[in-house]
C-alpha cells in the first residue's frame, strides 16, 4: 500500500511540475509577443527612439527570462 501511495504522490508532483511549465512559458510568450508587437510598431511609425527603447526593453526582458526557458524548453 505503501509504493501505491508513494507513486500517486510522485504522479502528482509529476503533474504539478508539468503545469507550473505549461503556464510559465505560456506566461513568458505571451509577455515576449506582447513587447515584440510594440518593438514591430514602433518600427511602423517610424520613431527611432522610441524603437530603440522597445528594443532594450525587450532585451533586457528576454536576457531576465532566458534562464527559465534553458531549463524547459529544448534548443534542437
Amino acid at each position: 500500500m505503501k509504493r501505491v501511495i508513494f507513486a500517486a504522490v510522485l504522479l502528482l508532483a509529476l503533474i504539478g511540475f508539468n503545469f507550473f511549465c505549461l503556464f510559465s512559458v505560456a506566461e513568458i510568450k505571451g509577455e515576449a509577443t506582447a513587447k515584440l508587437d510594440r518593438l514591430y510598431s514602433s518600427i511602423l511609425e517610424n520613431d527611432s527612439a522610441k524603437t530603440a527603447s522597445e528594443c532594450e526593453k525587450f532585451t533586457d526582458y528576454w536576457l531576465s527570462e532566458h534562464h527559465v526557458l534553458c531549463l524547459m524548453v529544448r534548443h534542437d
